[in-house]
């Protein structure tokens, strides 16, 4: 045989034509195929090695499409380092995922592939060529490096274990984290005190300008020497204060107010997101105080101006309403007077905006704040503090900043005591404030259990993680990862065929069981993929999904069985609407299966609203029309990371921002009635 493909010209143009079919094929199976693709499973894998055989056999040949392409310069080096690359790919995708990067799709893939290429030519230099060679690796016999290199292979594997990135959204921890707090709904209704008996662990971001910058350096890292607080990001800027537009001048440069300046706000917003701190520290000033010509103006005013200053005290308010709006505690440094380098003079070297009495108009205006949004802004004493050290020109260098060593050195002598018992002072004044307001209203707290699949129990926890800083709700959760509302048959989880799996516990033993132990006055179900996955109903041979009238008439059935059970108790049953979902948006290259057809969300959300029509116990809260109002739309990547669930973070956010007014609207109208 191997004769004839020698010699035979017409075998030859055979597997030279095999060849490149059995490529092409490759390459659309590496683009299109999940690995969890069932086929592959039944003979695809050996459909493959046929496939694999048939390029190797073409790649031999003398001449031909695939010698030429798989020939070709950058194939070729990658050949050369493939072992390296197989060997080194897996913990670095493993480890650089588009959670640490912020990037996605190709982007993400060209940062992984360039570090994992990197480390192969690396390996194939110092490891690689000597072995082969035979040759002393790093100056010893390779022999004597095998208990080393096997140690340090197990030390990667165990670091990578245990550093690499959490998941997306970890649902067996949030259902851990709900056992305890599902069994304490089932104890009696106990008073209106928070759940919590003191303040949080202080999670401290720093926002602000070149002096914020320099600060944040240094209680970073006395927060990671002492442990005290936990320091968590932020957004510094260069030259970017908080009065925006317009334009302004000091002793060097007049000109507009940058873009990326004016933005600031969407740029806190972001870096609220991602590292959800419950202290928001702010230190600005030296942009503040220079010289402005505000939109509209023709005229150069600087603070002492009636116009400028209720314009400076409208941003400082915005600054406050958008830190505060995740419930973060805001705390703002005052400004020291602007100085200078020892033997320069702060008026020539820093222009009009070094006037002592412009920053202490700001400092005016700042301490107005704390009586404008009560229990929302303190005010730190920075300005008063660093005169009376007589520190001030060691300290701050330059006369405006703190250098590294020195902002450390005022973490340690002060800053941080502030922080810290400022932080407690204010969370205890808001949870007086709170308990006041529900004395007041005389409400007790809710006791609220949650229904459904995975995508319910991200917001059981997010609505959990909220009422243990602020009370008000009791929050127990019987919602099942992997398990929606239907009952029976098959379904597809993306491209794989399974039975409804054994431990969704049938709802006919499971509700009744749990409502009558957890006594809820409001029952919240939520679900989302499983009831709009392709289904096969018990007793039926055809695949269905909503908008077939025979599964719309199942999933009606179910939900309204599902929802008598839930009120037999008495508890108003609250059912929600869900977004549209785009699984397979986190694969790489990601995909689009059939559940994400809007159309399907869209029917079984109708038949959520067909369902309260009949039965007056059962309300509807519309996520689904909620969640297009985003920043970044239904599917933004801070709530819905995977494109399908709420993360627990995003939807707390959801929670404060809109579902709580929701939640105590039905809350008050139940208890109303009970009332009546």
């Amino acid at each position: 045989m191997t004769h004839r493909i020698a010699t035979d010209l017409r075998v030859q143009r055979t597997l030279r034509i095999a060849g490149l079919v059995a490529l092409l094929i490759c390459t659309i199976i590496w683009i299109g195929t999940d690995q969890q693709s069932g086929w592959l499973y039944r003979g695809g894998f050996a459909v493959y090695a046929l496939l694999s055989a048939a390029v190797l056999t073409a790649a031999l040949l003398p001449a031909g499409p695939v010698r030429t392409l798989l020939g070709s310069p950058p194939l070729r080096i990658l050949g050369l380092l493939s072992y390296g690359v197989y060997l080194y790919h897996w913990p670095v995708f493993l480890w650089i995922d588009r959670h640490l990067t912020g990037l996605d799709g190709l982007a993400l893939f060209t940062v992984r592939f360039g570090i994992t290429m990197g480390l192969a030519i690396i390996s194939y230099r110092f490891i690689e060529l000597p072995v082969r060679r035979g040759e002393p690796l790093f100056g010893s016999r390779p022999i004597r490096l095998v208990p080393w290199v096997a140690g340090s292979v197990a030390a990667a594997v165990i670091a990578i274990t245990i550093t690499a990135p959490k998941p997306l959204i970890d649902f067996a921890a949030a259902q851990a984290e709900l056992q305890h707090a599902t069994a304490t709904l089932a104890q009696p209704r106990g008073s209106t005190e928070p759940l919590t008996s003191g303040p949080p662990r202080p999670r401290i971001a720093v926002f602000g300008d070149s002096t914020a910058m320099l600060t944040s350096v240094g209680l970073r890292n006395y927060l990671l020497a002492s442990g005290r607080a936990d320091y968590a990001g932020g957004w510094t800027q260069l030259g970017c204060g908080i009065s925006r537009y317009g334009d302004r001048r000091d002793a060097k440069d007049e000109g507009p107010v940058s873009d990326e300046c004016n933005r600031w706000d969407d740029f806190w917003t972001e870096q609220l997101r991602a590292g959800q701190p419950n202290l928001a520290l702010v230190q600005v000033g030296p942009w503040e105080v220079v010289d402005r010509r505000l939109p509209g103006d023709k005229t150069w005013r600087s603070l002492g101006d009636p116009r400028y200053d209720d314009y400076l005290l409208n941003e400082m308010l915005h600054a406050v309403d958008v830190l505060s709006a995740n419930g973060a505690q805001v705390m703002w440094l005052t400004l020291p007077h602007l100085g200078a380098p020892p033997g320069e003079d702060p008026l020539k070297l820093r222009g009009p905006g070094a006037d002592p009495r412009r920053a202490d108009r700001f400092n005016e205006l700042l301490r107005q704040l704390p009586a404008l949004r009560p229990n929302r802004v303190r005010v730190i004493e920075l300005a008063a503090w660093l005169e009376s050290t007589g520190e001030d020109a060691r300290l701050r260098p330059d006369g405006v900043h703190f250098s590294d060593r020195t902002a450390y050195e005022v973490s340690e002598r002060w800053l941080v005591d502030q922080l810290i018992t400022g932080f407690s002072e204010d969370w205890t004044a808001r949870q007086r404030e709170e308990l006041a307001r529900r004395a007041e209203e005389d409400l007790p707290d809710a006791r609220v259990l949650w229904v459904g699949d995975s995508s319910a129990l991200g917001f059981a926890l997010g609505m959990h993680n909220y009422a243990k800083l602020e009370g008000g709700f009791a929050v127990g959760n019987i919602s099942r990862i992997g398990c929606g509302i239907g009952r029976g048959g098959w379904r597809k989880d993306r491209d794989r065929q399974e039975p409804i799996p054994a431990d969704c516990e049938p709802f006919t033993t499971l509700y009744p069981r749990e409502v009558a132990a957890t006594k809820p006055d409001l029952v919240f179900v939520m679900t989302g993929f499983w009831d709009v996955t392709d289904r096969k109903l018990p007793g039926d041979d055809h695949w269905r999904a909503p908008g077939d009238p025979v599964y719309d008439e199942y999933l009606q059935r179910e939900f309204a069985e599902a929802s008598d059970l839930l009120h037999e108790q008495g508890a108003t049953v609250v059912w929600f609407t869900y977004p549209h979902i785009d699984l397979g948006k986190d694969e790489t290259p990601p995909r689009s299966y059939p559940v994400n057809d809007p159309a399907r969300i869209d029917r079984q959300n109708q038949i959520i609203r067909e369902l309260a029509e009949s039965r007056s116990w059962i309300k509807v809260i519309d996520l689904a029309s909620y969640a297009q109002t985003l920043p970044g739309g239904e599917f933004d990547p801070w709530y819905r990371p995977d494109g399908v669930h709420f993360s627990a973070t995003g939807a707390e956010q959801v929670f404060r921002d809109w579902l709580k007014g929701e939640v105590m609207s039905i809350y008050r109208a139940r208890l109303a009635g009970d009332r009546g």
